[in-house]
């Protein structure tokens, strides 16, 4: 199923049980979910990372044993 398709569904759903303001919100979700799904997820493998190189405070390594 689509975005487009799931949108067309829950806004008409939405009006069938009385909550036309839920529209607005179930727009919003559409487009944040669009948003994410065409977001580049993958790292850049061209340069090293603050994790890369032990400078990444907030998740320390553990120790080597």
């Amino acid at each position: 199923m689509t975005v487009g398709k799931w949108l067309e569904w829950a806004k008409a759903d939405a009006l069938k049980r009385g909550l036309p303001d839920l529209v607005a919100l179930l727009e919003g979700l559409a487009q944040a979910t669009e948003h994410l799904r065409a977001a580049d997820w993958n790292d850049n493998t061209d340069h090293a990372t603050p994790s890369d190189l032990g400078q990444d405070k907030s998740h320390p390594r553990p120790e080597a044993k």
